[in-house]
């Protein structure tokens, strides 16, 4: 053995030691260190959160309950045991910025040990995975022994983990929850399907809301509103009293925080269908549009948006194509620049209204959710019935204006009643108080509802609501901003790991506009050659037989040829559109996810080629 193989091994060794000994040294001394370099830094601590736990008084008990033993040699639960890692990080660091307030306990409930009998008695569920009963829930609780439990948390709810817990603290740390007065002329509560026989449940979005506030609901014949109130929600009033009216009116113009809710077209409020009444109509809600011009805005209560950049996809009957319905849209959350809806990237509304700023307004109106600017405004009646969605597209031209469908107003206003009700008693505010007034209008309300934004499903007997839009996390952050803080607001608003391809929607939107019109020059061809077929039968006699002379009768044969070629090119534009969108979707995908890797293993050939060619440069000289 040569000193020079044996200096190179030593100094492997001696690389490999000093390898070994800075993996340790680090994992010491770096404990807890960590960079996130993802977009919207979605695993680091909001500040949201580090003010929710610098406002804690008094330390709060937060036990996670894992069943680790029970998980452990078992392959199928990995990623589980992956994920409850990342919970066990997340709280560590909560409990590290919590400086003694937050005191968490790690509970490891085996079978037949008294820590499992205590995780059942606080109400957590044994899962079944993989043969095995696997807990895995937080129990939080404060100094007066008021507890709050997550009783599993889901690896598929990750996205909302930070919040969970944020909420849980906010809950167990102030001594009071801000009041919420509703006010609603849906069924937002609930109640009974006379056609299923069935029970409604409470929609997602209310019952979420009752478990931070206390909700306090308002009869629509009810003639004042509740005293000592932090937010009025109305939504979609009908038969509203003078005297209520005139309240909402004073409450708002006393400073009093409004999220009001109009639409004039309800998707989700029709009257019930029936064999006497197969296309059940819409209800209408009241019209406030009084209240609102003294506010500065109105809503056309008899048109609806149509916006072409935003349209959703739906599905039109059994095994048809999908087809874009522009009443129905995805509106993009961070389009309006604001905190109430920054970071969310899909909010659905359905046959929304438009919020229309008065010329002579004297508050401030700042749009909260806008269209796109390829929208046009159409006729309520054009919705009312509509079977086929792309008889919309049709009609469709582009008004290129952006439109309001949420606002936030704020500033000075009037009231809209000259004087108070006959009975009304107490002193009448003919303006704003000099904070201005504080309302959140919003010009839809089937955003409200579960099926625009929220699967529920059932686990192991408890509702789970799976969102698949970020509705509920608009009036969320809407609530919370106007009754409480905004502390939580930036915890929902963090963004999905989900990123679409906007270029591809461009793309297919473009191929559809271009698909339309081939489709209705074909379709116009197809007509006139239908019409003059029908009128060369219009020339058979009784018996049957037609009375045509050679020439009608090549002409009659052409015709039908060319009914037969027009409707087989109808079908080839169709296919050969969903042919190209697939085609470059596909091919978008996999340069978004090849092309990175191929360029890191260029650049790194491309050095590796160039110390070989100097070390060769190098030898030869």
């Amino acid at each position: 053995m040569t000193n020079k193989n044996l200096f190179s091994r030593a100094g492997l060794m001696l690389l490999a030691l000093a390898f070994v000994a800075l993996s340790i040294l680090s994992t010491l001394i770096m404990r807890g260190w960590r960079i996130d370099l993802t977009e919207n830094q979605l695993f680091s601590v909001s500040e949201g959160t580090e003010r929710i736990v610098g406002r804690i008084s008094e330390p709060v008990h937060l036990s996670l309950f894992f069943s680790d033993q029970e998980s452990k040699s078992q392959p199928e639960l990995q990623s589980l045991r992956t994920y409850a890692q990342r919970v066990r990080e997340l709280l560590q660091e909560y409990e590290r910025i919590g400086k003694g307030k937050i005191v968490l306990s790690l509970v490891d409930p085996v079978p037949f040990s008294e820590d499992e009998d205590r995780a059942a008695q606080l109400g957590l569920q044994a899962v079944p995975v993989a043969d095995r009963k696997i807990y895995f829930g937080l129990v939080g609780s404060n100094s007066v022994d008021e507890k709050e439990i997550i009783a599993f948390l889901q690896p598929d709810k990750e996205q909302s983990l930070e919040y969970d817990i944020s909420r849980m603290l906010t809950k167990l740390s102030r001594s009071e929850p801000p009041k919420v007065g509703l006010l609603s002329g849906l069924p937002v509560n609930g109640g009974f399907d006379m056609m299923s026989r069935e029970p409604k449940p409470t929609w997602v979005v209310f019952e979420q809301i009752k478990q931070l506030f206390r909700v306090e609901d308002i009869a629509s014949d009810a003639t004042s509103l509740p005293s000592d109130l932090n937010l009025l929600v109305v939504v979609q009033p009908k038969g509203l009293s003078e005297p209520l009216r005139y309240a909402i009116d004073q409450y708002v113009l006393n400073g009093g925080k409004l999220l009001l809710f109009v639409d004039p077209f309800a998707e989700t409020d029709r009257m019930p269908a029936g064999p006497q009444n197969p296309f059940p109509q819409v209800l209408p809600g009241d019209d406030l549009n009084s209240l609102l011009q003294a506010w500065g805005v109105k809503v056309d209560m008899n048109q609806i948006l149509a916006d072409a950049d935003h349209a959703l996809s739906v599905q039109t009957g059994a095994g048809g194509n999908p087809v874009r319905h522009l009443g129905l849209l995805g509106l993009d959350g961070n389009a309006a620049g604001n905190n109430l809806t920054n970071g969310l990237e899909a909010i659905n509304v359905g046959s929304a209204g438009v919020i229309e700023t008065l010329p002579e307004a004297k508050s401030t109106v700042t749009p909260v959710l806008v269209s796109g600017s390829h929208s046009m405004l159409m006729p309520r009646a054009k919705f009312e019935f509509l079977p086929d969605p792309t008889t919309l597209q049709k009609e469709f031209v582009s008004a290129d204006k952006v439109q309001t469908i949420a606002a936030h107003i704020t500033g000075s206003a009037h009231s809209a009643f000259a004087a108070a009700p006959a009975g009304v008693s107490g002193e009448h505010r003919s303006d704003a108080v000099d904070t201005g007034i504080n309302v959140l209008l919003i010009a839809d309300t089937d955003l409200l509802s579960d099926r625009f934004w929220v699967q529920v499903q059932d686990f192991f007997g408890q509702r789970v609501a799976q969102p698949f839009a970020d509705n509920g996390n608009f009036v969320f952050n809407s609530v919370e901003q106007f009754a409480d803080s905004s502390d939580l607001i930036g915890l929902r608003s963090r963004g999905r790991f989900a990123r679409p391809f906007d270029k591809l929607d461009e793309l297919r939107r473009d191929a559809e506009t271009k698909f339309r019109v081939q489709e209705e020059a074909l379709q116009q061809r197809l007509n006139e050659t239908e019409q003059k077929l029908s009128d060369l039968q219009k020339r058979m006699n009784e018996s049957g037989t037609v009375q045509l002379n050679p020439q009608e009768e090549q002409a009659l044969r052409d015709f039908q040829g060319e009914k037969l070629r027009i409707r087989k090119e109808l079908r080839d534009v169709q296919h050969q559109l969903n042919r190209d969108i697939e085609a470059l979707g596909t091919k978008l995908k996999l340069i978004n996810i090849a092309l990175v890797p191929l360029l890191l293993i260029a650049l790194a050939t491309f050095i590796a080629l160039g110390r070989r060619s100097a070390r060769s440069r190098k030898a030869r000289d």
